[in-house]
């Protein structure tokens, strides 16, 4: 298996990548910044794991929260920076495969959420939860180079329509 660190555009940065990955981001707040950058190593070191998981004590774990509900700072904000980062990776590349993937995020049993959608088509119980669609650009490698989009919406909650009705079929449990 080769290494992927051998190939020209990953080099050994430790947390540099980060900096050099959210350096576009401004949102005029030099310590909001700094809560990013600290937050971003933070989850990047246990990516799969919650905020609480990530963060080694609940000072970062109140700073990472405090920041996500920062109306400073924007989601749209974060993403150019990436997207701009990730335009400069596949400048070096003579050949890129754009890979394309939705992926329906099911927070069905998370009663108390709101905005969450209908995620599926079953004849029984519409599942609730988000849809994402991502688009992710690979070397000829096999090296992900970054994402160009990536968007994230909820349905319109659906009832049950005439149509369904004609057939026989209810989307929502009934007793």
């Amino acid at each position: 298996m080769q290494n992927l660190c051998n190939i020209s555009n990953c080099n050994d940065l430790g947390n540099q990548w980060l900096e050099k990955e959210l350096r576009h981001v401004d949102c005029g707040d030099k310590r909001l910044i700094k809560r990013l950058f600290t937050t971003s190593i933070l989850i990047e070191g246990k990516a799969s794991g919650s905020i609480n998981q990530s963060c080694k004590t609940w000072k970062e774990a109140k700073g990472a929260y405090r920041l996500f509900g920062n109306s400073k700072l924007d989601a749209k904000e974060i993403y150019s920076s990436h997207y701009k980062e990730t335009r400069e990776r596949i400048k070096g590349e003579g050949f890129v495969f754009a890979v394309q993937d939705t992926t329906y995020l099911d927070f069905d049993t998370h009663i108390k959420i709101q905005g969450l959608g209908s995620i599926s088509k079953a004849y029984t119980k519409h599942k609730k939860g988000l849809i994402l669609h991502s688009t992710l650009i690979l070397s000829q490698e096999g090296l992900p180079l970054g994402l160009t989009s990536q968007q994230c919406w909820a349905r319109i909650a659906r009832d049950e329509g005439a149509e369904e009705k004609a057939r026989g079929h209810s989307y929502f449990y009934s007793k």
